[in-house]
C-alpha cells in the first residue's frame, strides 16, 4: 500500500518488493540461524550483541525505503529500481532475531518452566504484533504516514538496546 500509494511502484511491483523482503527473511533467518548457533556455543556474550546488531541494522533499509524520494525508488513506469531490491533484501536481515531468541530461551530454562516462558513470550510477541499497529495507527493521525512508519521502524532500536545488555 505504501510503496504505491506515496513511492509510485505499480501495485504489482510492490508486491514484487514485498516478495524479495520475504523471501531475503527467510534467507536470513537460516543463515542467521546458523550462525547464531555457533556464536552461542562459542561467546554467549557475543551472540547477544549479534541480534542486537542485526535488529539495529534492519532500521536503516525501512527508513531509507520510507523516506527516500520517490524517483529514487521507483522508475517513472513504476518499477522499482535496484537501490528498492537492494533495501528490501536489505530489510530482511531483521529476521534473524526471531529464530535466536527462541533458541536462547529454550536452552537457558529448564524443562519445568520451559513451557511457562514460551507462553510469556509468545504474550508478549502478540501483543507488540496488535499494539505496533494501532500505536502506527495513532501515530498516522498525529503526524501522518511518513513519520509514523519511520518512528515505527525506529521503535525497532529498543529491542535492540534491550537485546545488546
Amino acid at each position: 500500500d505504501y510503496l504505491a500509494t506515496e513511492q509510485g511502484l505499480s501495485v504489482g511491483a510492490a508486491t514484487g518488493v514485498t516478495a524479495v523482503f520475504g523471501l531475503a527473511c527467510l534467507g536470513c533467518a537460516f543463515a542467521g540461524s546458523g550462525y547464531g548457533a555457533s556464536l552461542y556455543a562459542r561467546d554467549k556474550s557475543m551472540f547477544c550483541r549479534f541480534i542486537s546488531v542485526t535488529t539495529l541494522c534492519a532500521i536503516v533499509p525501512f527508513v531509507v525505503l520510507i523516506n527516500a524520494p520517490a524517483s529514487m525508488i521507483s522508475t517513472e513506469t513504476g518499477s522499482p529500481r535496484l537501490l528498492t531490491l537492494l533495501l528490501a533484501v536489505g530489510g530482511g536481515v531483521n529476521a534473524v532475531a526471531g529464530p535466536n531468541i527462541k533458541a536462547v530461551l529454550m536452552n537457558v530454562n529448564s524443562a519445568e518452566v520451559r513451557g511457562t516462558v514460551f507462553s510469556a513470550f509468545t504474550l508478549t510477541d502478540d501483543l507488540g504484533k496488535g499494539l505496533g499497529p494501532t500505536l502506527v495507527f495513532v501515530l498516522i493521525a498525529i503526524c501522518g504516514r511518513r513519520a509514523a512508519f519511520t518512528l515505527g521502524f525506529c521503535f525497532w532500536g529498543i529491542s535492540s538496546a534491550v537485546l545488546f545488555m
